[in-house]
């Protein structure tokens, strides 16, 4: 049998050798079909502080590792790659944590809600981090990696104006989540 993967999906094979056919329901059999795309989360020049709106983005993400209890997820950080290099660095990453420190609100602001104790279901080691300084977006919102890279190399190697380079800048400043496992 020929399987073809779009950007994103989850291989069944991997999720049979981790779950009991019993916890496979059709809503989990959905997931690993369909994963949630979830949006991205934008920052603004040189920040790491989310606004309130952003916040309000994260919550569909706490409300489904609630849901889920073996959901595990990755949160990247990005800065723009014109940025030097210790910026990209320290600021892509503290961008992850603040995203993961929301996520954790959120979670633990619905456990209250629902009656369950958060500290016995942790998510240190449900959510992976990562600062990915302005590595190209490989995510599970279908962004097409090498039209992306194509776009942004064009755009840094020829002069913008100041409008045109705050609308490249403000892709860059961002966070993304995917679904690492089901």
């Amino acid at each position: 049998m020929f399987v073809v993967f779009r950007t994103g999906d989850l291989p069944l094979n991997q999720v049979r050798s981790n779950l009991a056919l019993s916890q496979m329901t059709l809503e989990r059999l959905y997931l690993l079909e369909n994963p949630p795309r979830f949006k991205c989360t934008y920052y603004e020049f040189g920040s790491d502080n989310l606004s309130s709106n952003a916040r309000l983005d994260l919550k569909p993400v706490a409300l489904l590792l609630l849901r889920h209890k073996t959901l595990k997820i990755r949160v990247e950080g990005r800065v723009q790659p014109d940025a030097p290099d210790w910026i990209k660095e320290k600021l892509s990453e503290r961008r992850a944590e603040s995203a993961a420190q929301t996520i954790w609100l959120y979670y633990c602001l619905s456990c209250d809600a629902t009656g369950i104790d958060p500290t016995k279901r942790s998510l240190a080691d449900r959510i992976e981090v990562k600062g990915m300084r302005s590595e190209p977006l490989v995510n599970c919102n279908f962004i097409e990696t090498r039209a992306f890279q194509a776009t942004n190399e064009a755009l840094l190697a020829t002069e913008r104006s100041p409008d045109t380079y705050q609308a490249w800048a403000q892709l860059w400043r961002r966070v993304d989540i995917s679904i690492v496992s089901i």
